[in-house]
């Protein structure tokens, strides 16, 4: 996780390394540092240690350690709740026409 700008991130993907990053930047490495890994690190004003991080492509997440499993079970509650909404999006519904919210954005004279 870096609090700046990440560099060669679709070669980082390659190698199976997760990277999380503020921006993506052109620029290489600057030759002087080598950086760190496995370290605690401020992200924003929230200071973040290493085995408090989860993750896929497009998310990262923060959970303290001793909220884990309590989160995960939570995650699968809302996933769970989420998959039978999911599935009448795949079949071409909107989430307004899902919640019975349709009504009140038509476009309809008074």
């Amino acid at each position: 996780m870096i609090d700046g700008a990440a560099y060669n991130l679709e070669d980082l993907k390659q190698i199976g390394y997760a990277c999380y990053a503020r921006a993506l930047t052109p620029r290489g490495l600057f030759r002087g540092h080598k950086g760190v890994v496995n370290v605690p690190v401020m992200c924003g004003r929230v200071m973040v240690h290493p085995e408090n991080l989860g993750g896929y492509d497009n998310a990262l997440a923060v959970v303290p350690k001793d909220h884990i499993e309590a989160t995960i079970e939570q995650v699968r509650q809302v996933v769970s709740q989420e998959q039978p909404m999911a599935a009448e999006i795949r079949q071409g519904k909107t989430i307004y026409e899902i919640l019975g919210l349709d009504s009140h954005f038509r476009n309809e004279a008074p």
